[in-house]
């Protein structure tokens, strides 16, 4: 096939607790980038947009990406974009002292990585509680993950926590930005 496969989606690793890569599916070329504790806050000034219906994503969206009052937020544009399975790779987050476009704050040492078209429906989906109860979890009980995916009809969000420890430039709060390197997609040889 030359496409990507995103029908088989129950084996998606979407949660890494630690600085571990994480998959997920996006039908949109943008991925916003941002901490999960602006989850709250999102649901309530998305309200009910409904993404698919809107011919530019990411004007829409613009008030809240990268701006001084919203600046806790980034969005990615992945080049050549193709539906589907995607990877993103931690280690391809580098720390900002400036604000770059694409820039996100991280606050509580987790990064979540979700398909710009899905952020309104994630936003009443998943809240700060919700990521907690995931993150805080027991290791081999993924119920809660597996509640909010079914409810949004797959998995179209990341979330990777940070672990200063691995040496790596996303290691808790902080300001940083992704680079091109770090969102690839999985072919659907590789599945």
């Amino acid at each position: 096939m030359t496409g990507m496969d995103n029908m088989n989606d129950s084996d998606i690793a979407n949660i890494s607790l630690g600085g571990g890569e994480v998959e997920f599916i996006t039908d949109s070329p943008y991925v916003v980038l941002l901490s999960p504790s602006v989850l709250d806050f999102l649901a309530d000034e998305l309200g009910g947009l409904c993404a698919r219906r809107c011919p530019d994503l990411k004007n829409t969206l613009g008030e809240f990406i990268n701006t001084t009052a919203y600046g806790q937020i980034g969005i990615y544009e992945i080049p050549a974009f193709i539906p589907g399975r995607y990877r993103l790779d931690v280690s391809f987050v580098r720390k900002t002292a400036s604000r770059p476009p694409g820039s996100f704050l991280v606050e509580g040492g987790a990064l979540l990585a979700a398909d710009a078209s899905k952020i309104s429906l994630l936003a009443r989906r998943l809240n700060w509680d919700t990521c907690g109860e995931m993150l805080a979890g027991p290791a081999d009980d993924n119920s809660v993950q597996k509640e909010v995916v079914e409810s949004m009809g797959g998995p179209y969000f990341a979330i990777v926590t940070a672990d200063a420890d691995l040496g790596l430039e996303f290691d808790g709060d902080g300001r940083y930005v992704l680079s091109p390197e770090g969102l690839a997609p999985i072919l659907s040889s590789e599945n």
